[in-house]
């Protein structure tokens, strides 16, 4: 639970789904992780940068994680450290899948701060 007994926030309503201007999702390769019996493919599907006042940020992947034998069910969604997909390693990867929470098809992005915008970068 969150603070004062909410839920926790689900990790898509604070990403960026539409990438930084450098770096468009599009350049992302979905990749496969795990052994034969139990392969998973990781996919980009936001991106974010999480700043504290005028510092220069931490860049930060919104991924989901399907089962290879069935490649458009997500299963489970999770937030990594990074800029690109092929600069996360494996073993960060099977780290982040085995903390994931579960994917939910139903969500819904919520007004967090009404009367707020996005600044420029998306963050």
């Amino acid at each position: 639970m969150g603070a004062g007994g909410d839920p926790p926030t689900p990790v898509r309503e604070a990403m960026d789904t539409e990438g930084e201007p450098n770096e468009p999702i599009e350049s992302a390769k979905d990749r496969v992780i795990g052994s034969e019996e139990d392969e998973w493919i990781v996919r980009v599907e936001g991106r974010a940068t999480a700043r504290a006042g005028s510092t220069i940020g931490t860049p930060l992947l919104l991924l989901t994680f399907a089962k290879v034998t069935a490649p458009d069910d997500r299963v489970y969604e999770t937030v990594v450290v990074g800029r690109r997909l092929d600069r996360v390693t494996e073993s960060e990867l099977l780290s982040a899948l085995e903390a994931a929470g579960r994917y939910r098809k139903d969500w819904v992005p919520k007004d967090l701060f009404k009367g707020t915008r996005r600044s420029k970068g998306g963050a």
